[in-house]
Parts: structure tokens; sequence; C-alpha cells
């Protein structure tokens, strides 16, 4: 066993494309001095599939597709399949009349590689709210949530021998408030690995928002690193339930605002075509338990894929978000 761990970890620094090369770009970046973080920047984070979000937002650790890119770039691809090429679309209707769209798009090579391009735009839709001055009055000026807009580039690759997956990607981040404009990046590399000779099991990890802080306007922010660690089970060993159960659980840490969250959910499929979807979000110290909840249904017929989300966040109410994958060229399965 500790003989295959370090032949593991020998694969990913020499064999796969998160190497010497990427680590000295990585290294570059992080000190690099022209970083412009955007204030709001940091809900370019927020999920919008929602496949992810009726699982409780958890997932690292299930390599499902384009669908799944935003939670670990080591997730779109999938060893089972080759030679496919997907376009993913998502929306959600977030707070106070703020919208998200996604649209991905993957590729996946027959040697196991997969190269993938996604935007998210994260955009106000209201008029704004007033301003006001300390007495009340009116300036005659509104305030809306800056425009913001996140372009990433990723890779990944699996390893059939060890049965591996790693990625990484690059995200562009550009926003816009009045006349002010602010633009940064940040890099994310994620790894997936089946451990212990146990079959249905895989352990994911992710490293996302890895980059630099500095001031936007007059306002200094920090875009937040964070830490993803996930287990995923397919209940392969119960033969009622294989490949109809699967169960995905995270841990996700926040270092930057020291925020600590328990994620996990569960997806049956009651028809070959349909699945169901449960899961909770549990913010660690969060006081309203009920405040998390999600669910969900993804209908999949020939090459569609068609998702809705609907999720609770206690006194705001219910959030919903939908989603489509198309298959643009068919697969050719192992």
């Amino acid at each position: 066993m500790k003989e295959k761990f370090f032949v593991i970890i020998k694969n990913l620094i020499t064999e796969m494309w998160v190497g010497k090369k990427v680590c000295i770009i990585i290294f570059f970046i992080y000190f690099i001095n022209t970083f412009l973080y955007p204030s709001t920047a940091s809900f370019m984070d927020i999920n919008c599939s929602p496949e992810i979000i009726s699982k409780g937002n958890a997932g690292i650790a299930y390599p499902k597709g384009i669908e799944n890119f935003q939670l670990n770039p080591a997730c779109c691809i999938n060893f089972n399949e080759r030679n496919n090429i997907d376009i993913f679309f998502a929306h959600k209707n977030y707070i106070l009349d703020t919208k998200l769209d996604y649209l991905a798009l993957s590729i996946l090579f027959p040697k196991y590689y997969a190269l993938a391009i996604s935007s998210k735009i994260f955009y106000d839709v209201s008029e704004g709210e007033r301003i006001t001055t300390k007495d009340g009055a009116y300036t005659g000026e509104r305030f809306k949530i800056p425009f913001n807009l996140c372009i990433t580039f990723g890779i990944a690759k699996v390893n059939k021998e060890w049965n591996l997956y790693t990625g990484g990607r690059l995200k562009i981040i550009y926003q816009k408030f009045k006349e002010y404009t602010s633009s940064g990046y940040a890099i994310d590399a994620g790894i997936i690995a089946k451990l212990f000779d146990i079959n249905g099991v895989l352990l994911g990890l992710a490293i996302k928002n890895f980059g630099a802080s500095s001031g936007y306007i007059e306002e200094s922010d920090l875009y937040p690193l964070r830490i993803n660690a996930g287990f995923y089970y397919n209940f392969i060993h119960l033969k009622k339930l294989r490949n109809k159960l699967i169960l995905v659980i995270d841990i996700d840490i926040n270092c930057a605002d020291n925020v600590k969250k328990i994620k996990s959910g569960i997806g049956y499929k009651i028809l070959k075509w349909i699945e169901i979807s449960c899961g909770y979000d549990y913010e660690i110290g969060r006081k309203d338990i009920i405040d998390g909840l999600k669910a969900g249904i993804v209908v999949e017929r020939g090459r569609y894929r068609i998702g809705y989300g609907i999720e609770y966040l206690g006194d705001i109410g219910y959030l919903h978000s939908v989603g489509i994958k198309v298959r643009l060229y068919k697969s050719n399965k192992r």
C-alpha cells in the first residue's frame, strides 16, 4: 500500500501536466505585483450547476463531467468516456435581484486528456439600492452590485492504471463598478484518486484561488484561498443499489474568512434516466440548522441532460437554478 501511495505521488509530479513547468508558473503568478482582485469576486465561487447544488454543493471527488468543473478541475474528465465534446449552461437566481450565468465547454481526447473553458457572470438586474445621507435624504444615486466576469481555462488527465485524476485551471477575473474596473488572476488545482483498492470509493482534494490580495478603488480584499477535501461512494457493493445511489461528502475551508463547512448529498436514480438528489450545506457554528437544505432533479435523455435545483436560505427564502448539458459529439465507451 505504501509503495502504491508513492507511485501515485510520482505520477502526479512527473507524468501529469501539473509538473515542474506549472509549478514555476504558479510561483510566478503568486508573486507578481499587478494583482487587482475585485471586492466582490468571491461571488464567482458560487455554484450554478443544479446537480452540484442539489447534492449540498458537494462533489469534489465526483468526476461527473463538465457540470462539476466548477468544484474541481479534475472533475471534467471520466476514464469511462473518450472523444466527448460537451457544452453546459446554467442559470441561478441569487439574492437581492442578482443573477449568475455559467457556460462551459469540455473536449475529451482519446488518450484521456480533457480541455475545458468556462465563463461565469454575476450581475445585478435591479434598479439599485437608493443611497441616502445620514439624515435619510436621497442623494439621487443608486448602488448596484458590481458586474463580475470570470473566465477559466482548464486541463485534466486520467491515469487509468492508478485511477488517478488530476487537473488545473487558470481563472481570469474582471469587475466593473461605474467607471472603475479591476482584473485579477488565480490558479486552481485538483486531484481525485482511488485509494486502498476499495472499489466504488474516490477521494478528492482541491486548492482554489491560489493568488495574492490587493486593493480595489479604496478597498483591499483578499480573494479567498479555499481548500476542499471530498469523498465519493457509489454503493457498488450493494447489488440493489449499484449504479443507482451515490453519496458525496465534502469539507470546505475558506482560509480568508476562517469559514468551515461540511457539505453532503445523495443522488438516487428512480429510473435509468431520472435522478433525484438532496443535500445539506452546513456551516460550522451556524445556529439555523434548517438553512442549507437543498434538493433537485436531473433528467437525461440521449445527448441531453437537464437539471433543476432548489435551496433554502432561511430569511432569504428559496433560490432556484436550472441547467442543461448537450453532448455535441458522442463518446466512445471502453
